[in-house]
């Protein structure tokens, strides 16, 4: 027969949660930077998706994205500044796309503002498209 008495170890002084296939996943909160609610959060709504991590960890995704990119500038062309709302309030953002866009041979989108509530993109192509698709993944903090 087994000693378990739920969600806590009953071997540990101060009744430290043991976690378990049944509360990995839920709400993930914290009193004081200290977790108290399960270890992974996952949600979305209208303007993305995100992931909260019980270390304060914040994955912030903007899915399928879209932008005409026809405005001259320099040797190529460029969109108009693309605003995304998050989907979570980040507390503090720490990085995007490893510096600031992502490239490849036809071109690139970079975070050009990183707002309390938004951040704006801009594509930038060598040739002029009418609508091009992007994902864009920021790394953050939720507290």
């Amino acid at each position: 027969m087994s000693n378990y008495k739920g969600p806590y170890n009953s071997f540990s002084q101060n009744a430290e949660p043991v976690y378990n296939q049944n509360n990995i996943l839920g709400t993930v909160s914290q009193s004081g930077g200290v977790p108290t609610g399960a270890i992974i959060e996952r949600g979305s709504n209208a303007n993305g998706e995100y992931v909260k991590f019980a270390d304060g960890t914040l994955i912030l995704y903007f899915p399928r994205q879209t932008a005409a990119v026809t405005t001259p500038q320099g040797g190529g062309f460029t969109s108009p500044a693309v605003m995304l709302t998050y989907p979570l309030q980040p507390s503090a953002l720490i990085s995007s796309n490893g510096g600031g866009g992502t490239c490849s041979a036809t071109g690139c989108f970079v975070v050009t503002k990183v707002l309390s509530s938004q951040v704006v993109v801009q594509v930038k192509s060598f040739t002029s498209v009418t609508s091009t698709i992007f994902d864009l993944c920021l790394l953050s903090r939720w507290y």
